[in-house]
């Protein structure tokens, strides 16, 4: 035994084994947590607590729950029941120093030292608002995309409309409804959340929320004339469901809101409100981001 695993093994001195028992110094404690699907219970946990510096292993068959299980733990998923708490200062490592190398209009560049236990590195970070786009389906199950032109990749792009999230005082939904508005001089009676996802989280902090939008009906006075340049002039088409995923497959549509979009609404099981996120759900990622320095103000 080395003098640091010596070391290492006092740090568990007098700490019970037990994965329900009290840990001296824990770093994760669910507690009376709970989730079912239907009349199916994934997740049934009483107790549970882990050790700070602890290997810990979540040992089950196919199908006994670990990945629901896991999915609370990360906020991917709440429970019905009870609590998960963890030690947030041990979900990401510390930033030692940050420099900011450019500030443009819309986003920022930083260069952050960034500690990695005994070891650092310097990772350039694209720090932005973040944004929302709208999958709008109508009566006829055909989804809404505009033609657009995006001048870094140099093309015109079909796509949701979508939008910044560059409004102080702004909740994700309120922009959703403008951009939906400004873009396409569309409205909508139902909204849920449809997928998030990071845009490109090797590089930025660009998080988006994707809307599914129905009960469409055109605005009495059309479409506002609030764009320039790119969204002077952004035609629409109306796709069917199915063609739309076709295109995407393909390689014919490849904007990351439209994907992700398209194919989440495709793999619903059904679009009863049931099956559905509601519009205001939780958007733990983008706190998440929040908390932790990675979202420019504009």
């Amino acid at each position: 035994m080395t003098a640091d695993s010596s070391n290492a093994q006092h740090l568990f001195d007098g700490v019970p084994f037990e994965p329900g028992a009290a840990k001296n110094d824990p770093i994760l404690v669910a507690d009376g947590v709970r989730r079912a699907f239907g009349g199916l219970v994934a997740v049934d946990v009483d107790h549970l607590e882990v050790q700070r510096g602890a290997i810990t292993a979540l040992i089950g068959p196919n199908g006994a729950g670990k990945t629901t299980f896991f999915n609370l733990l990360t906020n991917f998923d709440e429970p019905d029941a009870g609590s998960c708490l963890s030690d947030a200062s041990d979900d990401s490592h510390p930033i030692i120093e940050r420099t900011e190398e450019f500030e443009g209009r819309v986003w920022s560049v930083v260069r952050d030292r960034v500690g990695f236990g005994h070891h650092e590195a310097t990772r350039d970070v694209i720090i932005h608002p973040g944004a929302v786009a709208v999958i709008a389906v109508d009566d006829e199950d055909q989804v809404l995309l505009i033609r657009q032109y995006r001048h870094p990749v140099a093309m015109f792009m079909f796509e949701p409309p979508a939008g910044l999230l560059d409004t102080a005082g702004e909740s994700a939904l309120e922009t959703a409804k403008r951009e939906l508005a400004e873009e396409a001089g569309v409205r909508a009676s139902q909204w849920n959340v449809l997928v998030d996802l990071f845009n490109s989280p090797g590089g930025s902090s660009e998080a988006i929320r994707v809307f599914l939008a129905r009960g469409l009906e055109s605005l009495p006075a059309g479409r506002p004339h609030t764009g320039e340049a790119e969204e002077a002039h952004l035609p629409q088409a109306w796709v069917p469901l199915a063609e739309a995923v076709e295109l995407v497959l393909h390689g014919r549509v490849g904007s990351p809101s439209a994907v992700a979009g398209i194919l989440a609404l495709a793999a619903l099981p059904s679009r009863h409100e049931g099956d559905l996120r509601p519009a205001d759900d939780p958007w733990n990622a983008r706190a998440w981001l929040e908390a932790n320095s990675r979202v420019r103000r504009v």
